[in-house]
């Protein structure tokens, strides 16, 4: 089955695969990563992926690696697995059937690992194991999920709408309505994990909705979540929001859409999110876009942030007058 139209940039034209097809990963560009086979398993985005949804769905069934060890494969193996140093296809095959996965689904998870044949090499360096662009569907958007929670640290940055991680209830019902493409479900930070949502400024203006209503109880949630950030999330976690402001030089993670860095399993991931999620590691990582967005994360400041959200809720105020609160305003924070 193809791509759905509304499943488009995530990956276009970068060698990811369709869904239910036997495509494996494509160099990116064209240009071929001549890689050893343990290479191979160390720099593969796939492997990473896989690992952290194996977790999730162990501790989904509340099981112990020791619940799971079987003859053949021990406790330190699966350990090895989890975190997306290796992979054996056949076993990683039973395991995922344990757990209760579609047999369709397990099958293609497999056919995108690195080859562990050393006779694969030649085949192997014809292709970026390093880029893994997932095949859309609910599964997708639970690793995807997984790969976030599993992370110590998040950037991310939304440039048409706000990431579902800042989204009131209203604002998200509009924008990822039924055949529209969402990131992912709300994830406003987890225990210890430093999280920045980094948001364009020109999103601040633009309407979701005839109902402008919307759009006042997002700014006033963002102001909210501004008002409420620990002043010290570098030592205790938290979510920070920040404004890259429309007059500022432009950085090269604007260019490219929506992308999230992610710090896990001692890596950096870069991921473009939507529907069917893209992942790259290593030397395939488009450092350029990973390092603008950090770099972004530091020097964007919480006064200047809160001044544009509070611009934006008075140029809203002042076009479209009139906007009364209302018991949707508890949800996406109080009104300022």
């Amino acid at each position: 089955m193809g791509r759905r139209p509304d499943e488009g940039a995530p990956g276009a034209g970068r060698g990811c695969p369709q869904r239910g097809g036997r495509h494996r990963q494509r160099p990116l560009d064209g240009n071929a990563l001549v890689l050893g086979t343990a290479d191979l398993e160390e720099e593969a985005a796939v492997l990473v992926v896989l690992g952290v949804w194996l977790r999730s769905l162990r501790h989904a069934g509340r099981l112990r690696l020791t619940d799971v060890a079987r003859p053949g494969v021990s406790a330190p193996t699966l350990h090895r697995w989890e975190t997306g140093r290796a992979a054996d296809p056949s076993l990683v095959r039973e395991l995922l059937a344990s757990y209760g996965v579609a047999d369709e689904e397990i099958e293609w998870m497999i056919s995108q690992l690195p080859p562990r044949d050393p006779g694969s090499r030649e085949r192997a360096a014809r292709r970026s194991y390093q880029m893994f662009c997932d095949w859309g569907g609910k599964l997708a958007r639970a690793r995807y999920e997984a790969v976030n929670r599993a992370a110590s640290e998040v950037i991310e940055f939304g440039s048409v709408l706000l990431p579902a991680s800042i989204r009131t209830p209203g604002y998200d019902a509009v924008v990822a309505g039924p055949g529209v493409c969402r990131e992912s479900g709300p994830m406003t930070g987890f225990p210890g994990q430093r999280r920045v949502v980094l948001v364009d400024e020109a999103v601040l203006y633009r309407p979701v909705a005839a109902d402008h209503s919307v759009l006042y109880r997002q700014l006033s949630h963002l102001l909210a979540l501004l008002d409420r950030e620990h002043p010290h999330p570098d030592v205790r976690g938290g979510l920070r929001v920040r404004v890259v402001p429309m007059d500022a030089a432009p950085r090269p993670f604007q260019d490219v859409g929506p992308l999230v860095r992610m710090t896990l399993l001692g890596r950096e991931l870069l991921c473009r999110p939507g529907q069917a999620p893209s992942y790259l590691v290593g030397e395939a990582l488009e450092a350029e876009h990973a390092e603008s967005l950090k770099g972004a994360a530091r020097s964007l400041g919480r006064q200047a942030s809160q001044a544009a959200v509070a611009r934006a809720k008075a140029h809203l105020l002042s076009v479209h007058g009139g906007l009364p609160a209302s018991a949707g305003e508890a949800a996406g924070g109080a009104p300022r």
